[in-house]
């Protein structure tokens, strides 16, 4: 039923034979923890008899099967049931445009006290196109156009 490697082929396997797979190794897992039925039934919250039937390969639901990782510290085999993203070469670039490279401009609190004006660092035309309440400007006009 497995192979040399200690690799399951699970494609091969019927959903029974799977559930006494997954079984046998919840079995290998907690024994090598040295913990007997009753304490991780115990300690997952689970009546002994529930234990010993998921380690023969009966079903169980999805959260007996979770209590159980979580006692046996080994949550982390469900890592294997997250899809690996994959980012293509423009959708990398894409996102490495959009990084911010540089700082927002920020106004200075303590200038204000001061002379009774925000003292503002040079800021970029984008980051001008901000409203900041409490910078008083004048109202832009419109030129006169030369026709």
């Amino acid at each position: 039923m497995m192979p040399e490697n200690n690799t399951i082929d699970w494609t091969n396997l019927s959903n029974p034979a799977m559930l006494r797979e997954i079984g046998r190794l919840l079995k290998t897992m907690r024994l090598k923890r040295n913990l007997t039925q009753e304490e991780v039934s115990e300690k997952a919250g689970l009546d002994r008899t529930t234990v010993v039937q998921l380690e023969k390969g009966r079903s169980a639901t999805l959260l007996t099967f979770i209590q159980i990782l979580r006692v046996l510290e080994r949550l982390d085999a469900l890592d294997g049931l997250q899809e690996a993203v994959e980012t293509s070469p423009l959708q990398a670039a894409k996102l490495l445009a959009k990084t911010r490279m540089r700082a927002s401009t920020r106004v200075d609190p303590t200038a204000s006290a001061r002379t009774g004006n925000p003292a503002k660092s040079t800021a970029s035309a984008a980051s001008k196109s901000r409203v900041d309440p409490t910078v008083k400007t004048k109202p832009v006009r419109p030129k006169k156009s030369t026709w």
